[in-house]
């Protein structure tokens, strides 16, 4: 769908963020596509195999305190080291563990708690959806959602809404299990090391394939090997660009803190600076940070697949008391009331609504002038979940922020590992996470946001739970809804361009032989089902105020049917070691806009996980993102082991 561009040869090296084999490349952010123009330090060892140690000039602050030591890391081995302890890197680290009970893993966690988003981010409700026509519910246990391994674990206990402080403790127990697995809590990446790797080649779609997905339906293209006739059994796809594939040798990480005073997240330079190498490492962080401080990340920022340089908007979960829980209730029974709800499995309330006050045109006043004046921040119709069986407290999705760039960390600050900003946007300028999340807290206590909440029905007595220090209690992170897209061919920029593209979601078909999804079957590793859900990029100025921007569907309709997720949606064909199951996962915008819940990603982290723990039991560990036929089929054949479904 849609055309494509194709990068010169001088974007080409900016998107690899590197410099040709043998020459250095050394300084600050820059370069027009906002990628940092020295984000390697390249040495040559005299060899054929140039290493690169990225963001190795540091400068200024804790950042610069800490990595003035970095010299004197102290040196871990791991054979897995998964670097995200969000619910596709408890996944991963789970299912590794469970196919190689030997290997040395490592997984990550930037945050205090496993589960990310999904747990310390507050994000408590979880998006499933049922597949009206699954032929097969009764042999899945009438399951709502085709999310089976890992996910269903997890939801078995907690249903779709949670407390959150409880499913942290869960993920942490369930990956206790494995004593294989170390995690490390609050610690985030300094640098990368890479050395360079044999040829690589992405996968073009082929002409068979484009035309055995559109048959009978006018559109649609597939990629990868095994396509053709829809069975599975052709490798047909035509090899794209060829490049340099490098290897990742080893991380460099050190313990964060939250700044008291800024609020923001920065290294701490008392907690020690350790080297970690690995054989196959696993992206799972909802950034992409480690794929993009490799140097070395092939994709797009955002949408810019679409033709512009922004990302999803964020959000900031925050805890009220006092919801009206009779009134509420009663909205709920009204066949139009402005919320719509359910108990859990456990009891558990949430609920989902706020469309009649939040309208742009007859909506609550309070919410209306909220709205209108601001740019920046946006009260949408909320997604709301009791934080646990018999609470009165309830975690609430509704407080959006936009033009935030997930890449800008103010921990990096200084150094080459801040890029330029995303887009240069005079109204609202890109914010990092940290300065998006102090200044979404400090929204919270203004008048006019109480006045715009206390509009939503049954909320006209919340307040806002405090924390310790007096202040809003909110996730610890933001609600990032979308970061990097690896792609396949460097040179192009397409939104069909991907391992996962749009109208293989939105035509999927109802079994292997139909569908946009077909050419997926043959290295398929799971499903996915959701609606194509985005959360707008931008508001512009209307003759009453500022209002969101709305774009259709790219195809015009939504799912019916879910996904086949290939293998190749968790590789970067630049980097041979690593998988990419989460922020920087192999989709378009609008793919991911499908594949980005909870759920899904789950999925994609267990793939991730067998196939790191094959490849270092079975000796193919350094082509891990560039598996053959035989590689994957023992990757699913260890999935459904384990209780995934890859099967319609």
């Amino acid at each position: 769908m849609g055309g494509s561009t194709r990068r010169t040869g001088a974007s080409r090296l900016q998107l690899f963020g590197c410099c040709l084999p043998g020459r250095a490349s050394v300084g600050g952010a820059g370069g027009s596509d906002g990628r940092s123009a020295g984000d390697r330090f390249s040495e040559n060892d005299g060899g054929q195999n140039p290493r690169s140690i990225t963001n190795a000039a540091p400068a200024g602050g804790p950042v610069a305190a800490a990595e003035a030591t970095a010299s004197d890391a102290k040196d871990y081995d791991y054979d897995i080291v998964i670097y995200g302890g969000s619910f596709p890197g408890t996944a991963a680290a789970i299912m590794a563990a469970s196919v190689n009970p030997t290997a040395r893993i490592l997984l990550i966690n930037p945050q205090s708690g496993l589960g990310s988003i999904g747990t310390v981010g507050g994000q408590n409700y979880m998006d499933i959806r049922n597949w009206a026509a699954d032929p097969h519910k009764a042999q899945w246990g009438f399951r709502s959602y085709v999310t089976m391994g890992t996910y269903d674990r997890i939801f078995r206990q907690t249903g779709q809404a949670y407390n959150t402080d409880e499913t942290a403790a869960l993920l942490q127990q369930m990956v206790s299990e494995h004593p294989n697995v170390t995690v490390w809590h609050q610690t985030d990446v300094l640098a990368v090391e890479t050395a360079g790797g044999q040829q690589s080649q992405g996968w073009e779609k082929s002409q068979g394939q484009a035309q055995g997905q559109a048959q009978g339906q006018g559109q649609g293209e597939s990629k990868g090997p095994g396509q053709g006739d829809g069975s599975g059994m052709e490798q047909t796809a035509a090899p794209a660009s060829t490049h340099s594939a490098v290897k990742i040798v080893s991380i460099t990480v050190q313990g964060v803190r939250r700044d008291p005073r800024s609020g923001y997240v920065l290294f701490d330079p008392s907690s020690p600076v350790r080297r970690v190498r690995g054989q196959v490492f696993i992206d799972a962080s909802d950034t992409g940070r480690l794929t993009r401080l490799s140097g070395h990340f092939q994709g797009t920022l955002g949408r810019e697949d679409s033709g512009d340089r922004r990302f999803m908007v964020n959000t900031l979960m925050f805890l009220v008391r006092g919801v009206d829980k009779e009134k509420l209730l009663s909205i709920i029974r009204s066949p139009n009331g402005d919320w719509r709800g359910t108990l859990d499995q456990d009891g558990t309330l949430l609920f989902w609504g706020g469309w009649a006050a939040t309208d742009p045109y007859t909506g609550a006043p309070a919410i209306m002038k909220f709205n209108e004046s601001s740019p920046r921040f946006h009260l949408k119709a909320a997604n709301v979940a009791q934080n646990g069986t018999g609470t009165d407290e309830y975690w609430v999705n509704m407080l959006l922020v936009f033009n935030v760039d997930p890449r800008l960390e103010e921990k990096d600050r200084g150094t080459d590992r801040f890029p330029e900003p995303v887009n240069q946007d005079p109204n609202v300028p890109p914010w990092s996470l940290d300065e998006a999340w102090v200044q979404a807290r400090r929204v919270l206590t203004t008048p006019e946001f109480l006045a715009a909440l206390r509009s939503f029905p049954a909320f006209e007595r919340v307040e806002l739970v405090p924390d310790k220090d007096g202040l809003p209690k909110v996730g610890e992170m933001m609600y990032i809804r979308e970061a990097l897209h690896s792609s396949l061919d460097p040179d192009v920029v397409s939104p069909d361009n991907y391992a996962l593209t749009a109208e293989e979601v939105a035509l999927a078909g109802v079994g292997p032989n139909d569908g946009a999804d077909r050419g997926n079957y043959a290295h398929r590793i799971g499903l996915s089902f959701y609606q194509q859900d985005s959360n707008g990029y931008i508001k512009w100025k209307q003759w009453s105020g500022w209002s969101p921007v709305g774009e259709p569907l790219p195809l015009g309709q939504e799912p019916k049917n879910p996904v086949y997720l290939p293998y190749e949606v968790m590789t970067t064909p630049a980097i041979a070691n690593l998988l990419v199951p989460n922020g920087s996962a192999n989709a378009s915008r609008w793919a991911w806009s499908e594949l980005r819940v909870i759920p899904n990603l789950t999925v994609v982290g267990d793939a991730a996980g067998v196939a790191a723990g094959l490849a270092v039991k079975d000796g193919w560990a350094e082509q891990v993102g560039q598996a053959t036929d035989a590689q994957i089929a023992s990757v699913q054949t260890a999935l459904r082991q384990l209780g995934a479904r890859l099967d319609k």
